[in-house]
């Protein structure tokens, strides 16, 4: 309670402080006199945890727990390419909707290019989990950029082989994959193809 009187006070003074040599507490917004949360329950779930934290102190936090929630936490696209699969597979969207892209669009708010686009990371993904990757692409994009510089699926495996013995993890982005597997291709072009987004 006491670190939320104090992050109330705070955000009070200033809301929103985006000054670049200060990391301003992501619940801030959490503060304000105007809140109005929304009673979907994955938002309560989501609310409830920061609420949570924020009421933790230092010691309360175990890190290697930390460290596992942030790596699962990693993946969430590729589950919900999984599940998005399942549905499509299944056709589970048969008892509220009458197609699958109506589903999307009404129950997700998914557009048929974004759910396959999730799909096909998750396949990328899942194969190189089978084939004993610790280190994974972080997101749909490097998913995509990854597929598009492999003639077929047989070689995924060894594109990205050879991308994390020669990119260090943390400089891995769509970018810098597309720009080491096929040098030779303008590394703007190639983003533009892959759309408007701000993921790396």
């Amino acid at each position: 309670m006491r670190n939320r009187l104090f992050c109330s006070i705070m955000a009070q003074k200033n809301p929103y402080n985006f000054n670049l040599s200060f990391l301003p507490n992501p619940c801030d917004a959490l503060y304000q006199d105007d809140v109005e949360i929304s009673k979907l329950p994955h938002i309560q779930e989501l609310v409830e945890l920061a609420q949570d934290m924020e009421d933790q102190i230092s010691g309360d936090f175990n890190l290697d727990f930390v460290l596992f929630k942030i790596f699962d936490n990693s993946l969430a696209f590729v589950k919900t390419g999984l599940l998005c699969f399942k549905i499509k597979y299944f056709k589970l969207f048969k008892s509220v909707c009458g197609t699958c892209k109506q589903f999307r669009q009404e129950k997700l708010g998914y557009s048929t290019w974004y759910a396959n686009r999730m799909i096909q990371a998750a396949r990328v993904v899942m194969t190189l989990v089978a084939a004993g990757f610790e280190v994974l692409p972080r997101n749909e994009v490097q998913c995509r950029s990854l597929r598009s510089c492999c003639e077929s699926e047989d070689d995924l495996v060894p594109a990205w082989r050879s991308v994390v013995e020669n990119i260090e993890s943390h400089k891995i982005t769509a970018k810098s994959i597309r720009g080491y597997l096929k040098p030779e291709e303008e590394c703007d072009s190639f983003l533009a193809k892959l759309g408007n987004t701000h993921i790396n």
